[in-house]
């Protein structure tokens, strides 16, 4: 059984899907339904288990004063 779903695009987007639905010769439906197929919804919902090595730097730089710039400076003065 198939039901029917209305989803809203960018023009853009919707544009480069119908380019690919011409070239591969399948219709919209099937290319969004095949790539739904793909995903491990699984996988997804698992949290990834933090390494020991970043759990150890969690909340290194709480309350820090560090914007971008000031990485910036660090990596032109180390290089």
């Amino acid at each position: 059984m198939a039901t029917e779903l209305t989803i809203q695009l960018d023009d853009k987007l919707a544009d480069k899907l119908r380019r690919i639905s011409e070239i591969k010769g399948i219709t919209i439906s099937k290319l969004v339904s095949d790539y739904f197929k793909v995903l491990d919804v699984d996988a997804l919902q698992e949290k990834s288990e933090l390494t020991p090595i970043v759990k150890s730097l969690m909340g290194v730089l709480k309350g820090a004063n560090v914007d971008e710039q000031d990485y910036q400076k660090f990596l032109a003065e180390k290089y």
